[in-house]
């Protein structure tokens, strides 16, 4: 069952939400010792995750990999891997993650 939340602000949503992740955090932490997300996009996961980065459980124990990517280069300023790398704390590592301009 889905259950649904509104918030009245962005800053609501965003405490909440990390709230929300930490308990995950938290869980996965425990039972195997590391905590994997999947990010969607760049300015959503940016609004939520940069701004709470010092309120992070345990970040050096997360790990968080890009569920789309455009197709540019990593380091381009289009790229939402660039913008995450920027964004995330530097002790959270990232999912490996190869560009290439070869597509057929």
């Amino acid at each position: 069952m889905v259950e649904a939340k509104s918030f009245p602000d962005l800053p609501s949503l965003r405490s909440a939400a990390i709230e929300w992740l930490n308990e995950r955090a938290s869980e996965a932490i425990e039972k195997d010792g590391s905590f994997l997300i999947a990010v969607s996009g760049g300015s959503t996961a940016t609004e939520i995750l940069g701004a709470s980065r010092d309120s992070l459980y345990q970040p050096s124990k997360w790990y968080w990999c890009l569920v789309d990517e455009r197709h540019v280069p990593l380091d381009h300023a289009d790229s939402n891997f660039r913008l995450l790398c920027e964004t995330m704390p530097p002790s959270c590592k990232s999912c490996p993650l190869e560009y290439s301009s070869d597509i057929t």
